[in-house]
């Protein structure tokens, strides 16, 4: 059984900041977004105790001690510049990068920049 402690040592507590993603992603699709929200949100309150509705990664984010990239497009449609400029404000860790790509939508940025970021996380885990 899950325990509130190791759901969100697991990180599934960022979940939450995926909620407003996953609702613009399900009002693309044209599906009910409450029912799928609400329901994914309530099994992981009954399953392990974490409320996802409260527990966020702006809130955890500054916990953070390990190096972290950031990684964003700027045509991401659900992750907005200013949401990831205030991840990375907020991050605890004393080494952290930020990379933009001009290519990309959610979830994509490999897609369209193989290459550049495929050297680019192979020089930061290299550090």
């Amino acid at each position: 059984m899950a325990t509130k402690e190791a759901w969100e040592e697991n990180d599934f507590a960022a979940a939450s900041k995926h909620r407003e993603d996953f609702k613009n992603h399900l009002i693309e699709l044209k599906k009910p977004v409450l029912l799928f929200v609400y329901l994914t949100f309530m099994y992981s309150y009954l399953f392990s105790g974490a409320n996802l509705l409260k527990v966020t990664p702006r809130k955890r984010v500054g916990e953070v001690d390990i190096p972290v990239l950031f990684i964003w497009s700027k045509k991401d449609q659900y992750c907005l510049a200013d949401k990831n400029e205030e991840l990375y404000e907020a991050c605890g860790s004393l080494y952290k990068e930020r990379r933009y790509f001009p290519l990309g939508g959610h979830s994509f940025v490999r897609y369209y920049n193989t290459e550049e970021y495929d050297h680019m996380i192979t020089d930061f885990l290299r550090r």
